[in-house]
Protein backbone atom coordinates (compact mmCIF):
# COMPACT_ATOMS: atom_id res chain seq x y z
CA UNK A 1 0.00 0.00 0.00
CA UNK A 2 2.54 2.43 1.23
CA UNK A 3 4.53 1.48 -2.45
CA UNK A 4 1.27 2.61 -4.24
CA UNK A 5 0.88 5.39 -2.73
CA UNK A 6 4.47 6.72 -3.51
CA UNK A 7 4.50 5.78 -7.23
CA UNK A 8 0.78 7.77 -7.46
CA UNK A 9 2.58 10.70 -6.08
CA UNK A 10 5.20 10.42 -8.65
CA UNK A 11 3.56 10.12 -11.93
CA UNK A 12 0.45 12.66 -10.14
CA UNK A 13 0.38 15.53 -8.57
CA UNK A 14 -3.11 15.08 -7.52
CA UNK A 15 -4.19 11.82 -5.88
CA UNK A 16 -8.25 12.31 -6.71
CA UNK A 17 -7.17 12.64 -10.39
CA UNK A 18 -7.87 8.94 -11.25
CA UNK A 19 -11.17 9.55 -9.20
CA UNK A 20 -12.40 11.99 -12.13
CA UNK A 21 -12.11 9.39 -14.70
CA UNK A 22 -14.69 7.14 -15.90
CA UNK A 23 -14.95 4.16 -17.52
CA UNK A 24 -16.91 3.60 -20.85
CA UNK A 25 -19.00 1.49 -18.49
CA UNK A 26 -19.62 3.84 -16.14
CA UNK A 27 -20.25 6.86 -18.88
CA UNK A 28 -22.96 4.47 -20.68
CA UNK A 29 -24.69 3.75 -17.69
CA UNK A 30 -24.58 7.52 -16.61
CA UNK A 31 -25.74 8.91 -20.03
CA UNK A 32 -28.36 5.84 -20.48
CA UNK A 33 -26.87 4.39 -23.84
CA UNK A 34 -25.11 1.31 -24.77
CA UNK A 35 -21.34 0.78 -24.48
CA UNK A 36 -20.66 0.36 -28.12
CA UNK A 37 -22.54 3.62 -28.53
CA UNK A 38 -19.73 5.70 -26.60
CA UNK A 39 -16.72 3.35 -28.17
CA UNK A 40 -18.45 5.40 -31.51
CA UNK A 41 -18.43 8.43 -30.31
CA UNK A 42 -14.39 8.16 -29.17
CA UNK A 43 -13.83 6.87 -32.45
CA UNK A 44 -15.74 9.40 -34.41
CA UNK A 45 -13.83 12.18 -32.23
CA UNK A 46 -16.65 13.33 -30.69
CA UNK A 47 -15.94 12.45 -26.73
CA UNK A 48 -12.00 12.51 -25.64
CA UNK A 49 -10.44 10.09 -23.59
CA UNK A 50 -7.32 9.04 -22.22
CA UNK A 51 -5.51 5.68 -22.13
CA UNK A 52 -3.57 4.52 -19.42
CA UNK A 53 -2.25 1.00 -20.88
CA UNK A 54 -4.64 -0.59 -22.69
CA UNK A 55 -7.87 0.86 -21.06
CA UNK A 56 -9.90 3.52 -21.99
CA UNK A 57 -11.02 6.36 -19.49
CA UNK A 58 -13.33 9.62 -19.99
CA UNK A 59 -12.58 12.34 -17.74
CA UNK A 60 -16.08 12.92 -15.80
CA UNK A 61 -16.02 16.61 -17.23
CA UNK A 62 -16.55 15.45 -20.36
CA UNK A 63 -19.97 13.67 -19.01
CA UNK A 64 -22.72 15.78 -18.44
CA UNK A 65 -23.47 13.64 -14.95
Amino acid sequence: MRRENQTLRRRNKDPRAAERLLTVRQVAENWEVSERHIRRMIADGRLRFVRIGRSVRISRDESPT
